[in-house]
């Protein structure tokens, strides 16, 4: 008898799971189911954007398997950002934050089932992140940590349970890209000891007393070497420091009066810390809270490399921020636009949309100086944008009143449009004519034709973001996730795609005839 082959491949395995899911179940049973599936509908969404798969899930846990680590990253970042979002509407014992671990590594397949230490080993790191945190295996950062503009922190080899090796640990901070390391006890245990200019008076004062001492008479003891208040605590880190006030300038009378009179020793004139001009100071030197007050309403306006077509991101209040550009070639006279998010910790802004930067975060500095805003890159290499207050600035692209897309609109706009509305085309892969029904809820049920046989029929679901309708299917329209682009012009809707290229497809409204025609 030939003995049973197992089969096995290479995966990253993401493990989500509620924190402290008994509590909230315990306050009550019925929101926090609801929470909990409202939570899965933009994990589930996420996942499968990010072309991943849900292979497991028991109660409030989740595991999904990535064919790339780079996007298992991308997914458990993005869903973290969107739950925050989320919770930030519930109070706060209610709020339902989830811990994510992320490990590459070879699995067991079993039927649609993945085992083996691979995923146990994501399911231990998914206990040492931080609530609404995510923490990744050393071979997970070695494929992701030149690709992502994030930041990590290194927890060293952790010992967990029932894996015999320990497993080397990084948690994401979302700061620019870094890596770094937590102090060691002893490096700890020094910081906390007098600095060295203390140490070296301490030690001179002793050889004078023991000088004294041997020659038989009493020491005359030297000054006290005053130590600066900044010398007696650890320096901030350059992502904190805050901008000092201006310093007022003293009179000419006062200095006079505080000098001291001709007869009296010159005092020692202590140094001067070095001061920051209030009229120049960068994003690095501030703080997260200062960080937002100057760029919320700012718009920004540059023009992008690939195309040199130019764009604008205007940054709204609560992390809100729109981006815009007008489309080329086919789609000339329309405009791209896109929601999207920026966020501040100290000394550090960064902005995420998609269609700029590749979809990855993007985290530029700016300097002010005096009443003008300027950007430039992380490295200092100045950025040709220009930065301005959002109040009566022009959108990128003008398109007639009458005329819109959904990538002008908000979600619940795109909702109310496309609500009882059915969509007919044909699939490119066979030729087979399809119909989808877009219900109320995000329902949708597609039809496709086939010869000699029944209709297939598959649900699904569809969902609007602001400027945006998609919509997939398991198996249907090959199983990706399809966005076109809807166009209105008064009573008439139309079908393109993103790039404005029409869709050979028709749309009919529930009960009525055909409104659009194919392009």
């Amino acid at each position: 008898m030939a003995p049973d082959s197992t089969a096995r491949r290479l995966a990253t395995i993401l493990a989500a799971d509620v924190v402290g899911y008994s509590r909230l179940m315990a306050l009550d049973e019925e929101a926090t189911v609801r929470t909990l599936h409202a939570h899965r509908e933009i994990i589930d969404r996420l996942i499968a954007r990010h072309e991943g798969r849900i292979f497991h899930t028991a109660g409030d846990s989740v595991l999904a398997e990535f064919g790339s680590a780079v996007e298992a990253v991308r997914c458990a970042i993005t869903i973290q950002d969107e739950l925050r979002v989320r919770n930030a509407e519930l109070d706060d014992d209610r709020r339902m934050l989830l811990r994510i671990g992320i490990n590459i590594g070879d699995v067991i397949v079993d039927g649609d089932d993945l085992l083996g230490d691979g995923v146990n080993v994501a399911a231990r790191l998914e206990g040492l992140a931080a609530p609404g945190g995510v923490c990744i295996s050393g071979g997970t950062f070695e494929q992701v940590k030149n690709k992502l503009s994030i930041g990590f922190e290194d927890l060293g080899p952790q010992a967990v349970k029932n894996i015999p090796d320990p497993v080397a640990a990084y948690r994401l901070t979302g700061a620019p890209v870094s890596v770094s390391t937590p102090p060691s006890p002893a490096d700890t245990t020094r910081r906390r000891r007098l600095p060295t200019g203390a140490v070296v008076a301490g030690a001179v004062a002793i050889a004078l007393v023991v000088a004294g001492l041997l020659r038989g008479r009493q020491p005359a003891m030297p000054p006290a070497t005053p130590v600066p208040e900044t010398a007696v605590t650890a320096p901030l880190p350059s992502t904190a420091r805050a901008t000092p006030p201006p310093v007022p300038a003293t009179p000419q009378a006062e200095v006079a009066a505080a000098s001291p009179p001709s007869n009296s020793p010159p005092a020692a004139t202590p140094r001067p810390a070095p001061k920051a001009s209030p009229d120049h100071v960068s994003t690095q030197e501030l703080t997260a809270a200062q960080i937002a007050t100057l760029l919320t309403g700012v718009t920004l306006a540059g023009t992008r490399q690939k195309d040199g077509q130019p764009f604008t991101i205007e940054l709204h209040a609560e992390g809100v921020a729109s981006y815009a550009f007008p489309r080329g070639g086919a789609g000339s006279g329309t405009t791209f636009r896109a929601s999207g998010r920026w966020r501040t910790e100290d000394g550090l802004f960064c902005m995420q949309f998609r269609g700029f930067n590749e979809g990855e975060e993007a985290c530029p500095v700016f300097v002010r100086e005096g009443r003008r805003i300027s950007a430039m890159r992380p490295n200092g290499e100045p950025l040709d944008w220009s930065v301005t207050r959002a109040s009566g600035t022009a959108s990128a692209v003008a398109v007639p009143a009458t005329v819109r897309s959904s990538d002008e609109m908000r979600a619940a706009e795109i909702a109310t449009l496309v609500t009882g509305t059915t969509l007919r085309g044909t699939r490119l892969r066979d030729g087979r004519p399809f119909a989808i029904a877009l219900e109320a809820g995000g329902k949708a049920a597609i039809t496709v034709e086939r010869p000699d046989r029944t209709p297939f029929h598959e649900t699904g679901r569809w969902w609007s973001e602001d400027y945006r309708f998609c919509m997939r299917f398991a198996t249907a329209l090959m199983g990706k996730e399809s966005c076109p682009r809807i166009v209105s012009d008064g009573e008439r809707l139309a079908l393109t795609r993103g790039d404005g290229t029409p869709l050979g497809w028709t749309l009919t409204r529930s009960g009525s005839a055909k409104v659009s025609d194919a392009q």
